[in-house]
């Protein structure tokens, strides 16, 4: 079984391949640009939901100067949840609704190279490996249910 790194790593290329086809869309493409924001704002929302639910926690635990790192990446979080709430509310044809996405990119990539560097260090140290075997199992359940949630 993977090491649950591995897994939030699969999520972060995931969402960056999301952003690519999304910023790859011309104006006329109203549904495809509509359905990958849809499927990029689930993948956001169940990667999301695990780290705050179960990953994080864990680290914090690991203690280690973990908590300044993990209360960060949770601010950043509500960023991004914040700039999700926006979109939702444009017109995806617009050439704002692509500036936003292309600022929505930026934060999550700046998110995802401070967790690389910064916290996952911290989890292969702190988490034991039947722990983190636990966790990629817990985060293979929790992602289906909230995909399967948030397309229903």
């Amino acid at each position: 079984m993977p090491h649950i790194i591995e897994k939030l790593h699969q999520d972060h290329e995931r969402v960056e391949q999301l952003f690519t086809k999304l910023q790859a869309t011309s104006t006329g493409a109203k549904k495809t640009r509509e359905n990958l924001c849809r499927t990029l704002a689930q993948e956001l929302k169940a990667h999301t939901q695990f780290e705050e639910r179960i990953f994080y926690p864990a680290v914090r635990e690991s203690g280690d100067g973990a908590g300044p790192k993990v209360k960060h990446a949770l601010e950043e979080h509500r960023e991004v949840e914040r700039m999700l709430m926006r979109l939702e509310k444009m017109d995806v044809a617009s050439e704002e609704f692509m500036d936003l996405i292309g600022q929505l990119q930026e934060a999550v990539q700046e998110h995802v190279r401070e967790e690389e560097d910064e916290i996952f260090p911290l989890a292969r140290k702190g988490i034991e490996e039947e722990d983190s075997t636990q966790m990629a199992i817990r985060h293979d359940k929790m992602i289906r249910d909230v995909r399967h949630h948030v397309t229903r």
